[in-house]
C-alpha cells in the first residue's frame, strides 16, 4: 500500500525587508474593470487611452481625483482557543470609503447602476505606483471586489456642502495581502485615466437640428464635441448621412437618425470621454 505524507501549509514564509521600502502614497484614483480582464501588459499612455474606450468587457472605468481615503476593516479576528490563548482566524472584510473631489451626477448614477457587476481593482497613487494582486496565472491583475456603493451628501447641508464618496467591498482582504503586487510607471497615469460619461442626442431649433447633452446632468456638451463629430461624420456616426456643426447656434445639423459609433471607433476619430447612451 502507498504511504502518502503531508506537507506543512503555509511555510513559505519570510521576514526580510525590501532594499528600498514602499512608502505608499496618496490613492489618486481607482481603475475598475471587469472581473477575470486585465490591464494591457505594456502600459503606456495610448494604451491606457484606449484601454478606457475599449469594447466591453475589455474596457477599464477609471474613478479619479480621490480626494480622501477611510479605511475600514482589514483586522485580525481572533477566537479563544481553550486556556490555550488567542489564535488567528482570519481578517475581517476590508471596505474603505473613497472622497471624490466632486459630486458629479453621471458617475453617482453609474455607481448605482452597477451594484451587479463583479469588478476587479487597481489602486493607483500619487507616485504613479499601482496596487493590485498576482493572479493564478501570474499575472499583475486586479483586486477582485464584491460590489462598489456610492455615498455622502446628496445635497448641501446647513453644515455641509455635497459631497461623493465611494466605498469598495473586497472579497477577500487576506487573499489580496497574501498575493500583493505593485507596479510603478514612468507616466503621468492618472492624467491619461478618461472615464466615459453617457450622452443622447436632443431635440434643437429645427427637426434636424441637435444637442449633445450629459444623460445625468443635461449639461449641454455640443461646444466640445460638435466640429469633431461634423468633421468625422463618417467615422463617428453610424447613422445618418452628413453632419455640420454651427459655432454660432451651438448645434449640430444631421441627416438622418443621429447615432454615435462606439466609444472605441470614436476615440480613433479624436472623439474621447463619451459613449451614447
Amino acid at each position: 500500500m502507498a504511504k502518502y505524507y503531508r506537507n506543512c501549509v503555509g511555510k513559505n514564509f519570510n521576514s526580510g525587508i525590501g532594499k528600498c521600502p514602499l512608502n505608499a502614497g496618496h490613492v489618486k484614483a481607482i481603475i475598475l474593470i471587469e472581473h477575470g480582464q486585465i490591464l494591457p501588459a505594456t502600459l503606456t499612455v495610448s494604451a491606457i487611452e484606449t484601454a478606457c474606450h475599449a469594447n466591453r468587457p475589455a474596457r477599464i472605468y477609471p474613478l479619479k481625483h480621490i480626494v480622501e481615503f477611510a479605511p475600514e476593516g482589514g483586522e485580525a479576528q481572533t477566537s479563544e482557543n481553550g486556556y490555550g490563548g488567542t489564535k488567528i482566524v482570519g481578517y475581517s472584510a476590508f471596505n474603505p470609503t473613497w472622497t471624490m473631489a466632486d459630486n458629479d451626477f453621471n458617475l453617482r448614477m453609474n455607481i448605482v447602476r452597477a451594484k451587479g457587476i463583479s469588478f476587479d481593482a487597481y489602486f493607483v497613487d500619487d507616485n504613479k505606483v499601482i496596487y493590485g494582486k498576482w493572479n493564478e496565472n501570474g499575472e499583475f491583475a486586479g483586486v477582485p471586489l464584491v460590489g462598489i456603493a456610492e455615498g455622502g451628501n446628496l445635497f448641501d447641508t446647513s453644515s455641509d456642502t455635497d459631497s461623493l464618496t465611494v466605498q469598495t467591498y473586497v472579497k477577500d482582504f487576506e487573499d489580496w495581502m497574501a498575493n500583493i503586487a505593485i507596479q510603478q510607471v514612468d507616466f503621468d497615469i492618472v492624467g491619461a485615466l478618461e472615464g466615459l460619461v453617457f450622452v443622447k442626442f436632443a431635440a434643437g431649433s429645427a427637426s434636424n437640428k441637435y444637442k449633445l447633452v450629459n444623460v445625468a446632468d443635461d449639461l449641454d456638451v455640443t461646444a466640445y464635441y460638435g466640429q469633431l463629430i461634423a468633421d468625422n461624420a463618417a467615422t463617428a456616426l453610424t447613422s445618418g448621412t452628413s453632419a455640420s456643426y454651427s459655432a454660432v447656434n451651438n448645434e449640430l445639423t444631421i441627416t438622418g437618425t443621429p447615432k454615435l459609433a462606439a466609444p472605441s471607433v470614436l476615440q480613433g476619430a479624436g472623439i474621447t470621454g463619451i459613449e451614447q447612451w
